[in-house]
């Protein structure tokens, strides 16, 4: 098991974004108790955006927050994001495989990668993570 998590500075101060599913939901209440701002991110719960292209909408958050990366890293219409030079990163980030459902752009399992891969795509989850607090705003206000 793991947490994911990622703190943002900005001048409103820190806030903190963080995976609830799993491990992540008890550290979630105690930072929520010490009225830290903290916003949980649930992989699992409904997206209400499509793709660039407007075409697609998402099966789910985890598919949104994937492909949302994925076009952020799209040379010449991505984002201006830079990334460690880290072999193993790229490798987790392009493996997840894609389909389109009738519930829009699925992402594959994490439980499919794992054994997929033989090892955990966590330092994947957590790039993406990282790069969703562009994503998550769009639905929570900050406190």
């Amino acid at each position: 098991m793991s947490l994911t998590l990622l703190c943002v500075n900005s001048k409103e101060g820190t806030h903190v974004f963080i995976d609830v599913v799993g491990v992540g939901s008890s550290p979630y209440d105690t930072l929520k108790e010490n009225k830290v701002k903290v916003t949980g991110v649930n992989a699992a719960s409904t997206s209400k955006q499509t793709d660039r292209s407007k075409q697609f909408g998402f099966a789910n958050m985890r598919a949104e927050l994937y492909w949302k990366m994925r076009e952020a890293l799209e040379p010449g219409k991505g984002d201006d994001l830079a990334l460690p030079d880290d072999r193993q990163l790229l490798a987790y980030l392009c493996a997840p495989r894609y389909s389109v459902t009738a519930r829009g752009i699925m992402i594959e399992g994490k439980e499919d990668i794992r054994r997929r891969l033989g090892r955990s795509p966590d330092c994947g989850d957590a790039a993406v993570l990282a790069h969703s607090q562009r994503v998550v705003k769009q639905y929570v206000r900050f406190l």
